[in-house]
């Protein structure tokens, strides 16, 4: 159990590392965003979901686009919970698959040892 209180306390956008965001993100959306929502009230997992990034931001120095990120992939996971509308996770699997297409280019781009570019 202590390693996952260690996760959940430790920001990592896994910028390069697209199986690890994966991974992160499908615990994100499908354990927390759904899991939790099936067993409590819909506002107490969104509410102690802002609470854990709050205190990722404000105390471990997560990056604000990680935060909104992992929220993203709880919030709409939740959705499809507590409507039951299984579209809501089309639109989960877009979020992952977007995450996932940047960090391949991005680990890509380290590779070769290119800078980001729009």
């Amino acid at each position: 159990m202590k390693w996952l209180f260690e996760l959940l306390r430790t920001p990592s956008s896994f910028p390069a590392d697209p199986w690890g965001y994966a991974r992160n993100q499908i615990g994100h959306g499908y354990a927390i965003g759904f899991g939790l929502t099936l067993l409590l009230p819909w506002w107490v997992v969104i509410a102690g979901y802002i609470a854990i990034e709050t205190y990722q931001r404000l105390r471990r120095g997560a990056d604000l686009s990680d935060n909104i990120e992992d929220f993203a992939n709880v919030a709409v996971m939740v959705l499809a919970a507590e409507t039951g509308n299984l579209w809501f996770a089309v639109v989960h699997a877009l979020y992952l698959l977007a995450g996932l297409i940047w960090r391949m280019e991005e680990s890509d781009r380290i590779q070769k040892g290119t800078k980001w570019q729009m």
